[in-house]
């Protein structure tokens, strides 16, 4: 399999993730699995014109991430299919074993998945994705080996890349060698954590009610991993012209390890769709098989031409296609847009700034008979991030961690006046406390990478932003932080 896979162009890591049938026997496992691991990391399976990617493990190894990454880009190439679906239901393919492990265990132990904060809705929720078991590197000694380390968190850049869908350059910039035509859809059914955000870069983040994000790594004494979140944070609320772009959102999640929730990720971008109930991911999966793939997708057909006449006409089907030429570009996609668009809630681009007289005219008071059920939504939607971004608006502008830290600290010890000064007062303290428990050194260097990749720097891409993380985080995991912490045992918050 291996030499067939090296005469394909694919790595010898492709092979490292299974593919797997909806019903019949099949192999969970591969050669390249750990001897400690009942499943590979992730799976892929056909259904219909679209494939579905399923997480057992949170954590990859560095050959899983490589191999989950080209797997990624090949599938986003593919014109034969409409989308890439990452997603693990809690109930769906229970008989054939394709199951999140995290769950497996919590039923074999009888603990929960995960042991960080209770949620509302279902309870404890999953460990979705966390990009690499940090202990495991120490203890494997990769940290002091630069050029594994240096695989490791190649193979997290390229799953962010991979899962992004850039369009491929040839090396001095002016050709385009590949283009990714299908969308790659996300649906995190619980805790996504640093470098497993890289699964979440693509077109769409579809949040359930247990959906969250944190930054856990300055608790290991890391900075980010490579997948750009120091160019995506700073920019929290830009795609949607959301409120959030005007607070220093990114830097609360940063620095303060705060857990955003469904809502939050919606009301800053980091998800852009709100389905709330788990239970709709076999309708998107059936929904999605059923759609044609990519090179059917249209109304119009390609004009005729005779055998060999390609002046003036670029099939769709060719790598340096222009999408201006393509008379269906426009059409391509959009019933995935769709689909999605009917199974949500509500999505990241709904959410506006209503004037006064707007908000008099949804919501007419005078007679609350007259209020829709879709109004009423309208006036419920918010989150508990972006306000506590909006009240330490100035306290987190700040240029240094350690001003952060005392206009924290000044805001907890002041003697409150009313009830609502109390809960600012309490929130940081929170927040305050957190900051303390994590490493300094990860924290300045979180804060700088932020500066660093902030969108007032023009010059600054997705790509230069994950190389300076990279360099950052090969230095921080050779540090005396990242070994205290690996060998106390301790677990992350603690």
């Amino acid at each position: 399999a291996a030499k067939e896979a090296t005469k394909a162009g694919a790595p010898a890591s492709a092979l490292s993730i299974p593919a797997t049938v909806r019903y019949g026997p099949t192999s969970l496992r591969t050669p390249q699995t750990p001897a400690d691991h009942e499943t590979a990391g992730a799976v892929i399976r056909q259904v219909g014109c679209s494939r579905r990617v399923f997480l057992l493990r949170p954590h990859l190894t560095s050959q899983e991430l490589s191999g989950l990454a080209y797997r990624i880009a090949v599938m986003g190439k593919n014109e034969g299919i409409n989308s890439v679906l990452i997603a693990t239901n809690d109930d769906d393919d229970a008989a054939n074993l394709a199951f999140p492990t995290s769950t497996v265990d919590s039923e074999r132990k009888h603990i929960p998945p995960v042991d960080i904060g209770e949620k509302t809705g279902y309870g404890r929720i999953f460990h979705v994705a966390g990009g690499y078991d940090a202990r495991a590197v120490y203890s494997s000694g990769m940290h002091e080996r630069p050029e594994e380390l240096s695989s490791l968190l190649d193979g997290v850049r390229d799953l962010a890349l991979a899962t992004r869908g850039e369009v491929e350059r040839s090396d001095d910039d002016k050709d385009v060698t590949e283009r990714f035509r299908v969308p790659v859809i996300t649906m995190p059914h619980g805790m996504v954590n640093d470098g497993g955000y890289a699964l979440c870069m693509g077109s769409y983040v579809l949040a359930t009610r247990d959906t969250c994000y944190r930054t856990l790594n300055p608790y290991r004494g890391l900075a980010f991993d490579p997948v750009g979140l120091s160019y995506v944070l700073p920019r929290l609320g830009d795609d949607f012209n959301q409120p959030a772009r005007k607070y220093p959102v990114g830097m609360v999640l940063a620095l303060t390890s705060y857990e955003a929730d469904a809502h939050d990720m919606i009301e800053t971008g980091l998800a852009t769709h709100y389905v709330e109930a788990q239970s709709k991911l076999g309708a998107i999966e059936n929904s999605l098989a059923e759609i044609v793939p990519w090179n059917q997708q249209g109304l119009l057909t390609p004009p005729p031409r005779q055998y060999g006449q390609f002046e003036g006409i670029k099939a769709a089907q060719a790598k340096d296609f222009d999408p201006e030429d393509d008379i269906n570009n426009r059409l391509r996609n959009v019933a995935v847009a769709n689909l999605l668009h009917s199974v949500s809630v509500y999505d990241a681009a709904g959410q506006e700034e209503a004037s006064p007289a707007l908000e008099q005219k949804l919501l007419p008071r005078d007679d609350p008979s007259l209020i829709l059920e879709r109004e009423r939504f309208f006036e419920e939607r918010g989150s508990v991030l972006v306000s506590v971004g909006a009240t330490f608006d100035d306290i987190f502008k700040s240029k240094d961690v350690s001003d952060i830290i005392e206009g924290l600290r000044e805001v907890a010890s002041a003697e409150p006046q009313d009830k609502e000064e109390k809960e600012c007062c309490e929130i940081a303290a929170t927040l305050l406390e957190d900051m303390q428990s994590q490493s300094p050194l990860a924290l300045r260097a979180v804060h700088r990478l932020m500066e660093l990749g902030g969108k007032d720097r023009r010059s600054q891409s997705l790509e230069s932003c994950i190389e300076r993380e990279k360099n950052v985080q090969m230095n921080l995991l050779r540090g005396e932080d990242f070994k205290r912490w690996a060998e106390s045992g301790a677990e992350e918050g603690e």
